[in-house]
């Protein structure tokens, strides 16, 4: 529940490299079906009354280890990590809500988790944030149900008569120490391939979703989790479990997987998630109360931010990787050009690059129009606010916004490198005698998110998944 260490960063660029044969043929996708080997939830607040479900459901036979992760909205701080062991087709929900003035998350249910609460027993972030975003990454799938060979799998399995996990306890014992992971190899199996039980395949087995919920408003509005399909596992074997560098630390502090360790690396998973614009609607309505916020997350931000810096610092890395943001002065902030437009064509705001900065990595973008404002929607504290009043009059305003992403590339983090040159690159004052050479990745920046649109009266909510302009091939 630390910062991710620079061994991992490592591990994340280099992964291109130590990879290269079958089991890497499968590229990473964003699967619109919504089933993957790791999943995004993109914004999950409990600001003032607002509380934010979340649900994994493991969709196969097989026993599936899962980290699952908050992270705080300004800086991707990890706010809490926890793995959770879902037995053959198990779902594990949880809340994250305020409770005596601290946020945290709430499970609310019975599956196993290590460390292990138990149902309804709530756990405050370590980092406090009232707004996080959420990602949940496989790490490993254990097949069968032999009390020999998958010990953790048979403890993890509810009864059919109570409901209940057998022996959370024992799962959680399995995990404790670099020694019991060592001794635990039935999730040894590669994530980079398919595995089988009886006639069928399965790979990409993970899916699910969120909930905004306020009870005190009667709004609610849910979505889908972003799922990132063939993700893997760096190393060459394709498992975490198998990957000594994944438990090089304090037990009970576990760091990995993150974003970055997807089997093709960090660049792999920035350029499936690239957008050179989002697209959505936009309304303020103040006869029925009905106002829209945007959420755009970065979900990759931090490991880009984390992996360059080193790089960038060393001298003989003569062309410097580019910021993940482009305002003057402000690296991290990703200066967006809004063009927003209402219902019968007209362009109220137009494009104008640097009118809104997004400096967060979770960003809620607000609109305003005289006294008609959408930030007592989400009353979120990583706001922005677009201004639409040069339309003039009064009344009800609406339309549609496209946001663009700026035209610059985000950098590969590998490119053929050998192992030797990045191992120089992370473990400093040693350094490569050559220049780095990186290739260039993706236009734009790796963002998701939705429009969430609240009325009051009727009290009643929805939310929508942005549309994009995927950059070009």
């Amino acid at each position: 529940m630390m910062k991710l260490r620079k061994k991992a960063l490592a591990l994340a660029m280099s992964a291109a490299v130590l990879g290269g044969g079958a089991s890497l043929a499968q590229a990473q996708t964003v699967n619109p079906g919504g089933l993957g080997q790791a999943l995004i939830y993109p914004y999950l607040t409990a600001n003032n009354g607002w509380s934010t479900f979340l649900h994994v459901i493991n969709t196969s036979p097989a026993t599936v280890a899962a980290k699952v992760r908050f992270r705080t909205a300004t800086d991707s701080s990890d706010a809490y990590d926890l793995i959770v062991v879902l037995s053959p087709f198990d779902i594990w929900t949880t809340v994250v809500e305020q409770q005596g003035g601290q946020s945290g998350f709430r499970p609310t249910d019975n599956s196993c988790t290590v460390p292990y609460f138990g149902k309804d027993k709530f756990v405050p972030f370590i980092v406090q944030s009232s707004e996080v975003y959420a990602e949940v990454i496989e790490m490993g799938v254990s097949v069968g149900l032999s009390s020999s060979n998958n010990p953790i799998a048979v403890a993890a399995k509810h009864s059919a008569t109570t409901g209940l996990p057998a022996n959370c306890a024992a799962v959680e014992a399995g995990f404790a120490n670099p020694g019991s992971l060592s001794a635990m190899t039935e999730f040894d199996n590669s994530l980079n391939t398919t595995f089988t039980v009886g006639a069928t395949d399965y790979r990409n087995i993970l899916t699910g979703k969120y909930d905004l919920v306020n009870v005190s408003k009667g709004q609610s509005g849910a979505g889908r989790a972003t799922a990132i399909a063939d993700f893997g596992a760096p190393a060459a074997n394709g498992s975490f479990f198998l990957e000594t560098n994944m438990w090089s630390q304090s037990p009970g502090d576990w760091d990995h997987p993150t974003l970055a360790e997807a089997n093709a690396g960090l660049t792999a998973i920035n350029d499936i998630l690239a957008k050179t614009a989002l697209v959505n609607e936009w309304v303020l309505n103040p006869n029925l109360g009905e106002l829209s916020s945007w959420v755009v997350t970065f979900p990759t931000k931090k490991h880009y931010v984390d992996a360059i810096a080193p790089i960038n610092a060393s001298t003989v890395q003569v062309t410097k990787l580019v910021s993940f943001g482009n305002a003057a002065g402000k690296p991290s902030c990703v200066e967006g050009t809004p063009s927003v437009f209402n219902r019968e064509e007209k362009q109220i705001v137009s494009g104008s690059p640097g009118t809104t900065q997004l400096c967060n990595e979770v960003n809620v973008i607000n609109f305003k129009n005289s006294s008609a404002d959408s930030k007592t929607v989400l009353e979120s504290n990583v706001a922005v606010t677009i201004d639409t009043t040069n339309l003039g009059g009064t009344g009800v305003q609406a339309g549609w916004m496209s946001f663009a992403m700026p035209s610059t590339t985000a950098t590969a983090l590998q490119s053929g490198l050998p192992q030797t040159t990045i191992t120089a690159l992370w473990n400093p004052p040693t350094a490569p005698a050559p220049p780095v050479a990186v290739a260039a990745s993706a236009l734009g920046r790796p963002a998701i998110g939705f429009n969430f649109t609240a009325r009051a009266t009727p009290a009643d909510a929805v939310l929508y998944d942005h549309a994009y302009t995927p950059p070009s091939p």
